[in-house]
């Protein structure tokens, strides 16, 4: 299955564990393994190609982690 860029409207965590579905405008939706080999390349297309609120939607899931620590480390840069 294709889904262009363009036509992605929403990325979120499928029903089961490790997988993320990406949803296409017609409805389709691409499955993608969380632990697949080679994410921060799939996550930097993403960063490239989609708008900034599907990316940060993305980079949440395929790196949780990451995500968090960069979320703590904005918080105490503002005091909180």
């Amino acid at each position: 299955m294709f889904i262009p860029w363009s036509e992605v409207t929403k990325i979120a965590e499928a029903p089961w564990p490790n997988t993320l579905n990406i949803r296409g405008s017609d409805g389709r939706t691409l499955q993608l393994d969380k632990l697949l080999v080679g994410r921060r390349t799939v996550l930097e297309y993403m960063r490239v190609h989609l708008p900034p609120h599907l990316y940060k939607a993305a980079f949440s899931y395929l790196l949780p982690l990451t995500a968090l620590q960069q979320r703590v480390n904005g918080a105490r840069r503002r005091g909180l």
